[in-house]
């Protein structure tokens, strides 16, 4: 459990209408096992847990509560003593229909130590939020709290402590494209809804393979992943196609012109370039610190390698 000042000080100026004068943050390891852990197993769980995390602070339940603490005052930043009246518990997580990248590493760890039957884990995190008013916070001063707390791309807010990882949502069914009905209108109509960035050549590509040579009416899911599969991203149509100006063909793409920048026959301080979306430059040698003896317990020690800086896009 933590106090957080930067973010306190962020949000009294965002919800000065709140009252809020404190916040404290705790972390929450969810876990969904295939058969109970036995005591053991639960020692190992523990101290894998909090070993490299705050050994004095992991417990098997959480200190936060909707309840007022026996002594809801306290000292603000300014020295001045502030009764907290009510306090409001906010959650916030991964969203529940991908496992993360955390929970299939630690997974392998759990497995490397015996712990077989743990099939996910998730962390969350949750702030009590403590206020000198009456209520608990409004709808949108929570709706304010998320946009500061929470990445809405990969994280959403649990209502209640989790139970399951069931994220609620149900697949949809797979739709048939009316082409062999409706022609280059079914596909105009699943482009817009669908958002699949076909362009005129697109459609009507796929209005005559599947209307005239396979005589057939495509799905929905085969549309969207010829969407991804022949896009600009992965085919570099653009990018990698005969360049004609005024009627005459010019001798090299736009991949060449930008290849151009980096020949080999030249020195240049590139490692790798134009690998996969990967590149990597010259570095230095500098001191890292590694496993005395790899593959075993064993201390760290200094030694010097050389490291290239390396970009991924």
């Amino acid at each position: 459990m933590h106090q957080n000042d930067a973010l306190l000080k962020t949000l009294q100026q965002r919800i000065p209408n709140a009252g809020i004068e404190s916040l404290e943050t705790e972390f929450c390891y969810n876990l969904k096992l295939s058969s109970p852990l036995a005591k053991n197993k639960e020692k190992v769980l523990h101290y894998l847990l909090s070993e490299t995390f705050e050994p004095n602070q992991t417990n098997c339940f959480s200190n936060f509560s909707n309840e007022k603490t026996e002594n809801p005052q306290i000292v603000n930043e300014k020295n001045k003593k502030v009764n907290i009246s009510s306090y409001s518990v906010i959650e916030v997580g991964p969203r529940l229909n991908f496992e993360t990248a955390f929970s299939s590493n630690a997974r392998a760890i759990f497995t490397a130590s015996g712990l077989d039957n743990i099939i996910r884990i998730e962390v969350s995190r949750r702030y009590r939020v403590g206020s000198s008013t009456n209520s608990e916070l409004s709808f949108e001063d929570r709706k304010i709290f998320l946009e500061l707390c929470s990445d809405k791309m990969t994280e959403t807010e649990y209502q209640s402590q989790l139970s399951s990882f069931h994220s609620g949502h149900v697949t949809e069914p797979v739709e048939v494209v009316p082409v062999l009905e409706e022609g280059r209108d079914a596909l105009l109509e699943i482009n817009r809804k669908r958002g699949l960035g076909f362009d005129n050549w697109d459609i009507n590509y796929y209005l005559e393979m599947f209307r005239d040579k396979l005589g057939r009416n495509p799905t929905d899911v085969e549309l969207f992943d010829m969407g991804n599969a022949n896009s600009e991203h992965s085919r570099h149509w653009f990018f990698g196609g005969k360049i004609v100006i005024d009627g005459i063909e010019q001798p090299k793409t736009l991949f060449d012109l930008v290849k151009d920048t980096l020949p080999k026959d030249k020195p240049n301080n590139s490692v790798i370039a134009f690998h996969d979306n990967s590149s990597a430059i010259k570095g230095e040698n500098v001191p890292v610190l590694v496993p005395k003896n790899p593959g075993f317990c064993s201390p760290m020690v200094e030694k010097t390698a050389l490291l290239h800086p390396g970009f991924c896009s």
